[in-house]
Order: C-alpha cells, then structure tokens, then sequence
C-alpha cells in the first residue's frame, strides 16, 4: 500500500507576484503535488501568473469570492476525490525542500492526528516573559491556546509535539475530517484568527494535532493587500474578544480576555515610559481604545457547536 495522496491549497488575493514567486520555489524542489491555488483577486494577474505555470506543474486556478475562510472552503472542495490531505501554505512563504514529506511523515507516525503544522523559520526568538505570562498573553508552551484566547505560535524547542492549533500559514489535515467540520465563513474582510478558530475546534472536539519542526517553511509577511499594523491589531482585539465570546465553555473564559488585554495595556505603557518610540505609544493607544469599545458589550451567546459552519453563509 502506497502513501496516501495529497495535495497543496493557496489562498490568495492580489499577490500576483508573491504567488508567482512562489510556484517558482515549488518548482525549484520539483514539488509534484497538485496545486490548487483559490483566489479571490481584482485582476486576473494571478490567473495570468498561474496560467505560466500550467505546463510545469500539477496546477488547478480556481477563482472565488473574498474571504480567507471561503477560499479555504473553496480549495477544500476542489481536492481530487483519492488525496487523504490538503497542505494550507501562505501565498507569501518559501517552503525549504521536505516540507510536504515531513508533514506526511508526521500524520504516518501519528495516525490519530487530524492535522499537523510546521516551523515558521524566521520568526523572533521566543522569550516568554514572567510578566507576559502572568497576564496570560504568552506562555513557555509553544501551540498553546490560552484561557485569555490568546494563541502562542510553535516555536520549534521539540522535535514533534501535540498542539492545541496550528497557524494558517502552515497546516495541513485530513480531509475526511470536513465531512464534519468547516471554516467560519461568516467573517467578512481580514479573516483574523480564522486558523485558530478552525483548529482549535478540531481540538476540542477530541482529535489531535501535531507540529513538527522538521517540516521548515519561512513566512516573508507581504505588505501587498494588508492593512496597516495598528488597525490589524485592533481587528484582531475584536475577533478574540468575540471568539472567547463564543467558545467560553470549551477552556476559555472572558474573564481571562480582559485579564489579558489589562496586562497587555500595562506592558505597552511599560515600554513607552522605558522606550518612547511613537510606535509603541500607537500600540498602547490602540490596546486602550479597542478594549474600552468591547469591555462593556453584552456577552454573547455560546456557541456549543464545535463541531460545523459548513452551513454558514
């Protein structure tokens, strides 16, 4: 019996050249996987650009409405019907050669998993501090989800090891598990913290995940078609607050959120008073304005189904 099959989804939007780029580093490490690449562009410079590469590679355009969580639903339905995984990779990363082997290795070696993530090579050095953890807005646990909502990317200190979410730009699963289970389609725009979303549901409904650090990718964070620092910030206070909201049985609460966001408001206005750069007081000012238009909202239903949205529009 063979390796089970599997293909690679790229969701973009008005990245012609980061997609292009890209597909030339697929092609470089002689990538033979299916390319499904799910875009939701204003021009057809994507479709041009992928349209270059259709005698090269495995690749499938399919053009589709805007909305990161769409788009994922879109790659996801036009996988071929005998793969057993989909590689959800940034249209703006540079996966280093084995990284599609090393996440397949990584779901052989553990057959319970429902998904698996890599590296993120180039990110800061992780240095929880007492402070930060203290306020629940980090933790020495790499993949965790805090009970503040606050999400702690995999830092790569083990080799293998089982996490509570997997980030966007680096996550794989089996595809039976969407015969159960979708991404939020409901949020319009910057889809922030849709990946925890996602695969903190798939946590909690009592599957696995894993993240190895032999599956190596960079994430280079294009400026292309994204908003700027301060009000992604502000949007992404929003979805935590409104996603703690919802999720507050299943291991967060929103009691810990606002613990968070006060520590996170006390270390911004530390390092103002040590450091003032204009950017961290923006940063400061951004945390208070943002938690003050949510500190005071009626709580939200909860949302018991962890399982679904497959039926949302």
């Amino acid at each position: 019996m063979g390796t089970p099959q599997a293909e690679i989804a790229i969701c973009t939007r008005n990245r012609s050249a980061e997609v292009r780029h890209l597909l030339s580093s697929l092609l470089a490490l002689g990538e033979r996987r299916r390319v499904i690449v799910a875009d939701s562009s204003d021009d057809a410079s994507t479709a041009a650009a992928v349209e270059g590469f259709s005698m090269l590679l495995d690749i499938t355009y399919v053009s589709c409405a805007a909305g990161l969580t769409r788009q994922r639903q879109v790659a996801v339905s036009s996988v071929s019907n005998d793969a057993a995984w989909i590689h959800f990779i940034d249209d703006d990363v540079e996966v280093e050669p084995g990284y599609f082997d090393q996440i397949e290795l990584c779901f052989l070696r553990h057959p319970e998993a429902a998904g698996v993530g890599g590296l993120i090579t180039n990110l800061p050095r992780h240095n929880p501090w007492w402070l930060r953890r203290f306020f629940l807005i980090d933790s020495t646990q790499g993949g965790s989800v805090l009970r503040s909502g606050v999400n702690v990317l995999f830092f790569g200190d083990v080799d293998e090891i089982e996490v509570d979410w997997l980030s966007g730009c680096s996550m794989s699963y089996k595809l039976d598990l969407f015969s159960d289970i979708g991404f939020d389609t409901r949020m319009e725009g910057y889809c922030a913290g849709e990946d925890v979303d996602f695969s903190y549901r798939v946590k909690r409904s009592g599957l696995k995940l894993w993240a190895t650090s032999q599956a190596r990718l960079a994430h280079l964070c294009s400026a292309a078609n994204r908003d700027d620092a301060e009000s992604v910030y502000a949007v992404q206070i929003r979805r935590r607050h409104k996603w703690v909201a919802e999720m507050r049985s299943h291991g967060v609460s929103m009691l810990a959120f606002h613990w968070s966001m006060l520590g996170d408001l006390v270390v911004m206005l530390g390092k103002s008073v040590l450091s003032p750069r204009r950017s961290v007081l923006r940063r400061a000012g951004t945390v208070a304005r943002t938690w003050t238009s949510v500190l005071f909202k009626a709580p939200q239903s909860k949302n018991a189904r962890l399982i679904g949205y497959r039926d949302a529009r």
